[in-house]
């Protein structure tokens, strides 16, 4: 019952987003740029979808994170997750997720702590295109390979679609490679991210694995509620973030 509860909620938000990129959006509403304008953490981390990590990354100083739940069948999953923009190119974070699936020959599920990093290529001042150029990053999930390291290279794009100057449609796509050679993040995996209205968020990707899908909803300019089915179940969850 939640997981249709979330695809018709996201569902919903996605048929708002077009009708109203094709209608065009009356300019009033996106005068202020609202939190939703901005990129966020990914579920378990790194700026990004909702298991994907995109070629943003935070602004300097800047703090994000959040409590997620993947109410998976066999055991629910938790992720309690940071992540910090050190420079304006750099951030790194981690996570703490319970009851991970133990590395084989070991059975049954353990928590486990996760690092990440990543750098965005700033190929716009390089080649001197500026604006036009993709944004690019190269990055590490779970570097320390505590549950299964990723390395991973992405390309994200803004993408000029009819409708309000300001509204946010954004195409990432990206490839990595894992230890395990199985599972999110081994192989080619990308996603879009659009604002149907003002105060939402609509994230689609697909990690190499599955489709996943989010609807984030920002109640405050630092704090998200964020419903989803990620691997064909229920998930749910917070995103907080500093104000400056």
């Amino acid at each position: 019952m939640y997981v249709r509860i979330a695809v018709v909620a996201i569902g919903l938000l996605a048929l708002t987003s077009v009708a109203a990129l094709a209608q065009g959006f009356p300019t009033g509403v996106w005068e202020q740029p609202g939190p939703e304008m901005a990129s966020v953490a990914s579920w378990y981390g790194s700026t990004g979808l909702i298991i994907t990590p995109t070629a943003l990354t935070l602004p300097a100083h800047k703090l994000q994170g959040g409590l997620h739940s993947m109410e998976f069948d066999v055991e629910p999953q938790r992720a309690w997750n940071v992540n910090v923009g050190v420079t304006r190119n750099l951030e790194v974070g981690g996570a703490r997720i319970t009851n991970v699936p133990a590395r084989p020959p070991f059975s049954g599920y353990q928590d486990e702590t996760i690092f990440n990093a990543k750098y965005k290529l700033d190929l716009g001042r390089w080649t001197g295109i500026g604006a036009l150029t993709p944004v690019v990053a190269v990055g590490a999930w779970d570097f320390t390979d505590e549950i299964n390291r990723a390395l991973y290279v992405v390309v994200s794009k803004e993408l000029e679609l009819p409708g309000p100057r300001q509204a946010r449609v954004a195409a990432h796509i990206g490839f990595g490679k894992n230890e395990l050679e199985v599972g999110p993040l081994d192989g080619v995996f990308g996603g879009i991210e659009l604002v149907p209205m003002p105060h939402a968020l609509v994230q689609i990707e697909y990690d190499a694995d599955d489709i996943n899908a989010c609807g984030r909803y920002f109640v405050a300019d630092v704090l998200a509620l964020d419903v989803g089915v990620v691997d064909s179940d229920f998930a749910w969850g917070v995103t907080l973030a500093t104000p400056f």
